[in-house]
């Protein structure tokens, strides 16, 4: 065998035999192609296109680079579209002056800002709780840990189970939710805000929660402050 790389000049035959060898060399060096000086096309058997070989695999590497620069830009946009929206329900709960005016904003005016079907509270009941007529569902002490787990601040789910009673009424209409934990601090009760979609596709794990549970921070200090200095 021709060892090629301790030769110091290389004929055609040694290239082509080596070639032969290892068929998927190319393969292994596409950048190489690029830098070939092909034949033009010529008519026999024996005559390999390799110009369009080269055309063909440029054209894939340019799909490919274009699919890949098309699924940034939309990620990007749709990125922007949640900040933006993340943005405006963070200013109409810091515009809330009690927690009548948190949860409402909650129920009614977060569901369109961020364009998903139900928005629900939920809040641990404790001793000095009281949480009167408020659309508020009720959770054990250390259900919070129980439902997202111990120290996780948001869960996504595409398909729900018990989870969906959190949402009332539109419990069976909801096919996928998110939950972010609230902690309010050492005056108002832990809790979880809850997003829920119609659509299965709505949420699902693989999803960024970075401005989701940013969210749900604003949630916990919008409760703490409407229970620091009630109305």
């Amino acid at each position: 065998m021709t060892k090629i790389d301790s030769c110091d000049a290389l004929t055609a035959e040694q290239v082509a035999s080596y070639l032969r060898r290892n068929p998927d060399f190319f393969a292994l060096q596409p950048d190489l192609l690029a830098a070939l000086e092909p034949p033009q096309r010529m008519a026999g058997d024996t005559v390999v296109d390799i110009r369009q070989f080269i055309v063909e695999g440029l054209r894939e590497q340019m799909d490919g680079l274009r699919d890949c620069a098309t699924e940034v830009i939309e990620t990007s946009r749709s990125n922007m579209a949640y900040q933006q929206k993340t943005h405006a329900a963070v200013l109409k709960l810091l515009g809330a002056n009690s927690l009548e005016q948190v949860v409402e904003a909650i129920n009614h005016q977060l569901p369109e800002i961020l364009d998903v079907d139900v928005v629900a509270l939920a809040l641990e009941q404790t001793g000095s709780v009281d949480f009167g007529a408020l659309p508020v569902a009720p959770l054990v002490a250390g259900e919070v840990d129980y439902m997202l787990g111990a120290g996780q601040p948001v869960l996504l789910l595409a398909d729900l189970a018990d989870e969906a009673q959190m949402f009332g009424n539109e419990c069976e209409q909801i096919r996928s939710a998110a939950f972010a934990r609230l902690d309010p601090g050492p005056i108002a009760p832990s809790g979880i805000l809850a997003l829920g979609c119609h659509r299965e596709d709505g949420f699902h794990p693989s999803q960024g929660t970075e401005l989701f549970a940013f969210l749900a921070s604003v949630v916990g200090f919008c409760i703490h402050r409407s229970y620091e200095s009630p109305a």
